[in-house]
């Protein structure tokens, strides 16, 4: 098993184009960018199959990930090492799988502005993460909510988010149109 950086940087730069799965051939129109708060922005796209990461904001960037560094150490940790460690898994970075879409996707994603936060919980813990299509100006419109494990689920397509909401282990607030909108673009 591959050893999981803690440190952003090292995390981004260097261990994501490596331990996670690529498309053969493919290359992304755009970018998918994560900043880890105090820690740095990281771009990531497709380029011929593989996946590339390079420091700061690309002049490209669809979808945005922001989190905070307890929320990249109790959230992104966590999951990178489940991912790496199930054989059965396909690891792949949830907001990667957007580097990926077919046309009709790629096209709703274009069309999607606003800002999602997830909310993941472990216990007592609670995770953070700011997902946002377009310019993520003024306050986010919608906020769901979920376990830290039925996160796994769904990101190892164990769950399907439409009976995870139906059994109210998935909960909506806000512009929920803004959360089915993110969530078909993210698998």
């Amino acid at each position: 098993m591959a050893s999981v950086p803690r440190i952003p940087s090292e995390f981004f730069l260097d261990f994501v184009p490596t331990a996670f799965r690529s498309n053969a051939g493919a290359s992304s129109k755009f970018a998918v960018s994560f900043e880890v708060t105090g820690a740095g922005v990281f771009s990531l796209r497709l380029q011929a199959g593989k996946l590339a990461a390079e420091p700061g904001l690309a002049s490209d960037v669809l979808l945005r990930v922001s989190i905070t560094p307890q929320a990249f150490e109790g959230i992104v940790i966590p999951m990178a090492e489940r991912a790496v460690a199930t054989p059965a898994a396909e690891p792949e970075l949830m907001a990667v799988k957007a580097l990926t879409l077919d046309a009709d996707r790629e096209r709703l994603l274009r069309e999607t502005r606003g800002t999602m936060v997830l909310c993941a919980t472990r216990g007592a813990e609670e995770h953070r993460v700011s997902v946002s299509a377009g310019d993520p100006a003024g306050a986010p419109q919608c906020e769901v909510t979920c376990s830290l494990e039925d996160l796994w689920a769904l990101q190892s397509g164990q769950a399907n988010p439409i009976e995870l909401l139906m059994n109210g282990k998935i909960r909506i607030t806000g512009d929920a149109q803004l959360a089915l909108s993110l969530s078909a673009v993210l698998g």
